[in-house]
């Protein structure tokens, strides 16, 4: 028996793990375990005293501290990552070599771990800065550039050497008062550290920090081909955990309730997967640093040196950032309070763009993908070539030993670049963080699937995507930003982009409480994306607007179409204390299909809410099937203006990329071309002449007019077709609106509005339930009980021009009117086509006779 308990722990002691090694899950044998590595997953921290230039400290307590592991030491060391510059030019592509023209030194730890300085020079022949150290809400006036050392508080100066400063830039840099470094040596109480602190002090603090030992369990099970078990812990990290080439690999914890990755006072993304075949991420939940409340931090800074300066790319934290792995499973993951994109992928696409190509712009690293759209949310911080800072990328190096600490890596677009075929983040969450939920930046990766998944109190999109076939499917939102879809300018679209198209979604079985807090609206597509289905959605007390499809474009943008909204649910009643403007669905894409929705406010009618809103020069739209009911306004048809930016010559002018003048979409080459259609010049909101487009050429985004014509900078006009835009709105039901139907457009031949249930039901004040201007064809429709005092059930004013159109009103039955017409001036009912209509229980049957409009027509 003896012999038998001694050989047993004979066979123990040869097969005992490293001294920080934790007990391998049984259901697990043959996974790697972090533990192994030294990764501890503790959150035990104690004071230290350090002494300038000695490696050794004097610990208060050296508690689970073992040699070999990674530590930070917060409190007892200054450092400064290199100051980065920008100056004017293209947004998002204006970085500027630094040249030693800046330095920094000194902090006294005053203002926490990290602190982000920000320098803002106004162009001036005198220049001079002010500064902020909290990313934009407080700005300090420092006088003029003395090319001396300058004060910016908390111990911080700095000196601007010569330069051009006179052009205007922006200066940003961060100081921090953490070491990352490694144990080499425990005696007592006296622990030596790999690197030296540059401080002496004696209330320093002495933290675990495991993401070398995470990278070095990642890099050995890449490498022998097996699987990583993390045990349950909190692993702070100072910088990311790189998984590269893996070849097939699942990375787990023991539970997202207790296995936990803490970059909240490091820097970076959690988690970069970097090319490779397959990588799966289960059961980790990870914090940063930046919560909802910060939102206004990480979103867009007004400077008066720089454009697009975002405070998330100043000081990024994110969960996960995929760069390129052919395919991504994401399961049970949770991330939260971060900076940036909490998941967040890019690669390139299908047909790559060599970075020659004039299609897409040379980039600095540390810029911002260019040419966002007006109309989209926020570009997140790329490096070259547009991939997300904070990212491995194909073809470039660890970045280990950068001087910066700039833990971005360059991605060369070539055709060996990593392409990632599919993604899926399953029964995840995203809550109280600063900007983007999920986001996929270029149209490379593919077939990515939000899944079951929960996203609440987000500052920044709930989804950006400008990738292809894209499922949204099951989630629920609250109090968070747009699901914004397309965003295709030139730098984050590729070569196949002209056969294959992007930004194909289906946006399904999703439940939107409450409204957003940016973007405007739950699902806007806009910037090129095409094959666009948003159905079978619910809107809980939705005091935001629902679905917006947008064919409005920058310059570097083509209009997005093809779209369908269908099957939705939209309870569009105001929860809280005050409702704010908002439609349910609009359209201004053309070859859409808007069908089976339900709008409706509870209670008592809301002015503020439009159930939905259609706008030429949309061209070809169907709008069938809707219940809108208890709405201020039911159905409305717009106009939108464009301007003049640039006039050529007589005949010739480009238009304007100012957001409020970009109606006219800028379409491609191979469409028709705007030939022939009608440009209606306004001054003062009034048609001010008519011209005719002769072409528009995409590639200088002139258009061309049949007859010369006096224009100027600034001119604003309108467009419509020549035959009509091809809209048929029919078979809806809208009850209890105030204003049923507003039909205000140019209309025209094809223009129909059929076999709609208008009826007013108890609504108060509904005076009038279909309000036409413009050319349109009435047929079918039933309007019934508008029977108050000087009630009608349509109310005719005269086109654009102030003309009488030849509309047809057949085959409607109008029952229980006061009034079936009432006319803003003589004549209106006279000049259109009525026939086989008919009355029932009405009391003013119209003649071929003048009706006047009460006051409140007027």
């Amino acid at each position: 028996m003896r012999f038998r308990f001694q050989t047993m722990l004979s066979v123990i002691l040869a097969v005992a793990p490293p001294a920080f090694a934790a007990a391998t899950d049984p259901a697990r044998q043959g996974w790697l375990n972090a533990a192994d590595f030294g990764a501890s997953g503790s959150t035990f921290e104690t004071e230290a005293a350090t002494a300038a230039g000695s490696r050794q400290i004097t610990v208060a307590d050296p508690g689970d501290f073992r040699i070999g592991q990674g530590a930070t030491l917060a409190g007892g060391h200054v450092r400064h990552n290199t100051p980065k510059l920008w100056s004017g030019g293209p947004a998002y592509a204006n970085s500027k070599p630094l040249n030693k023209s800046v330095e920094v030194r000194g902090y006294d730890g005053s203002r926490g771990r990290r602190l982000v300085y920000l320098l803002d020079i106004a162009p001036s022949d005198k220049p001079a800065f002010r500064w902020t150290d909290d990313l934009g809400r407080s700005w300090h006036e420092a006088g003029e550039i003395t090319h001396d050392w300058q004060s910016l508080g908390n111990g911080v100066e700095v000196k601007l050497n010569q330069r051009d400063w006179n052009k205007g830039y922006v200066v940003s840099f961060v100081v921090s008062d953490q070491l990352a470094t490694t144990i080499e040596k425990i005696d007592g109480r006296v622990v030596t550290l790999r690197d030296p602190p540059n401080l002496t002090t004696d209330k320093a603090m002495l933290r675990h920090c495991d993401d070398r030992a995470l990278c070095a369990a990642v890099e050995a099970a890449v490498k022998q081909k097996r699987n990583l078990w993390i045990p349950a812990g909190r692993y702070r990290l100072d910088r990311r955990v790189l998984v590269r080439d893996a070849g097939g690999i699942t990375i787990e914890g023991e539970n997202a309730a207790t296995t936990l990755l803490d970059i909240s006072e490091g820097e970076g993304p959690c988690l970069v997967l970097a090319g490779g075949k397959e990588v799966t991420i289960r059961n980790l939940s990870m914090v940063g640093f930046m919560g909802f409340d910060c939102r206004d931090q990480a979103g867009r800074i007004p400077t008066r040196g720089a454009e697009a300066i975002w405070g998330f790319f100043l000081n990024l934290c994110n969960g996960v950032t995929i760069g390129g792995t052919e395919r991504v499973l994401i399961e049970n993951c949770h991330a939260s309070r971060m900076s940036g994109e909490c998941f967040v992928s890019a690669c390139p696409g299908r047909g790559i763009t060599p970075p020659s190509s004039p299609l897409v712009p040379t980039l600095r690293a540390g810029t911002h993908s260019p040419q966002r759209s007006a109309l989209h949310e926020p570009a997140q911080s790329v490096g070259n070539n547009g991939f997300p800072r904070g990212a491995w990328e194909p073809g470039g190096t660890d970045g280990d030993s950068s001087a910066d600490e700039d833990y971005s890596l360059v991605w060369k677009v070539n055709p060996r670049g990593g392409h990632t075929v599919s993604t899926t983040y399953l029964r995840c969450s995203v809550t109280d963080s600063a900007r983007n939920a999920f986001n996929d930046v270029t149209c490379g990766p593919e077939n990515t699937n939000v899944l079951q998944c929960r996203i609440v109190d987000v500052g920044g999109c709930t989804w950006e995507g400008a990738s292809r076939f894209v499922r949204f499917v099951g989630n629920y939102v609250r109090n968070a930003g747009t699901v914004a879809i397309g965003n295709l300018g030139f730098a984050n679209r590729d070569a196949s982009f002209d056969t294959l198209g992007s930004g194909q979604h289906i946006v399904a079985d999703n439940t939107f409480e409450g409204g957003v807090c940016y973007g405007g609206c739950a699902v806007r597509a806009c910037a090129g994306a095409t094959q666009v289905i948003v159905k079978n959605n619910n809107f809980v007390n939705y005091n935001s607007s629902g679905v917006e499809m947008l064919s409005q474009t920058g310059d570097q943008h083509f209009p997005s179409s093809n779209t369908t909204i269908a099957g939705n649910i939209f309870d569009m009643t105001c929860a809280g204390n005050k409702s704010t403007p908002r439609t349910a669905i609009k359209i201004t894409t053309s070859d859409t299909i808007v069908a089976d929705n339900q709008i409706y406010v509870r209670g008592r009618r809301d002015p503020a809410v439009a159930g939905i809103r259609v706008h030429e020069p949309a061209q070809n739209v169907i709008v069938h099937d809707n219940l809108i009911r208890n709405c201020g306004e039911g159905f409305a048809a717009g106009r939108l203006a464009s301007a003049v930016a640039e006039v050529v010559d007589e005949t010739t002018f480009i238009r304007s990329a100012n957001w409020r003048h970009i109606g006219l979409p800028l379409i491609r080459d191979d469409s028709h071309g705007y030939r022939a259609w009608n440009i209606v010049w306004l001054k003062n909101d009034m048609p001010d002449g008519v011209s005719v487009i002769e072409s528009f050429n995409r590639s200088t985004r002139r258009f061309k007019l049949r007859e010369s014509r006096d224009m100027k900078p600034g001119d604003v006009f309108e467009v419509y077709p020549p035959a009509g835009a091809n809209w048929n709105i029919h078979d809806n039901i809208i009850i209890e609106c105030l204003k049923s139907a507003v039909l205000d457009c140019y209309g025209g031949p094809t223009t129909v509005f059929s076999n709609n249930q208008i009826t007013r039901g108890e609504t108060p004040g509904a005076a009038r339930g279909v309000y036409i201007s413009g050319r349109w064809k009435l047929i079918g429709n039933r309007f019934h009980g508008f029977d108050e005092p000087d009630a009608a059930a349509m109310a005719l004013f005269p086109d654009r021009f102030g003309n009488a159109s030849a509309n047809l009103y057949r085959n409607n039955i109008f029952e229980r009117c006061g009034r079936v017409v009432c006319e803003s001036r003589p004549g209106l009912w006279q000049a259109a086509v009525a026939e086989g209509n008919l009355f029932i229980d009405c009391k003013a049957i119209p003649p071929r006779e003048e009706h006047a409009l009460s006051p409140a027509d007027k």
